[in-house]
């Protein structure tokens, strides 16, 4: 599951920073759920969608892996904000057991 998992996420990834929105719905479930520290809730895959047309997709990111610690599966990065100040952020997801992503939370590392 953790291989299959990271691959998701590198697919996820790969389509939200080339702005393919419909591609990163097929890759959740419906019960999904998005919390972001910084934009708020979003639920199922409308509410996904509103996410990724309101938020742009911004930062460097790294390789997902599993991580213990969060019991989650984590990709780290860093975003700026106000266009120049440097901040470490992390994604956490979690799957279900078909392989779609099932929840997300976006914040601060």
């Amino acid at each position: 599951m953790n291989d299959r998992g990271i691959q998701t996420l590198n697919q996820y990834l790969r389509y939200r920073q080339s702005g393919d929105v419909e591609a990163c719905v097929s890759l959740v479930s419906d019960q999904f759920s998005l919390v972001s520290q910084r934009d708020g809730s979003f639920q199922g895959k409308d509410g996904l969608r509103r996410y990724l047309r309101q938020i742009p997709y911004q930062g460097t990111w790294g390789q997902p892996y599993w991580s213990g610690v969060d019991r989650s599966f984590r990709v780290d990065g860093k975003v700026h904000l106000v266009g120049l100040i440097p901040v470490k952020v992390k994604i956490l997801c979690n799957l279900n057991g078909q392989g779609q992503i099932e929840s997300v939370w976006v914040g601060r590392a």
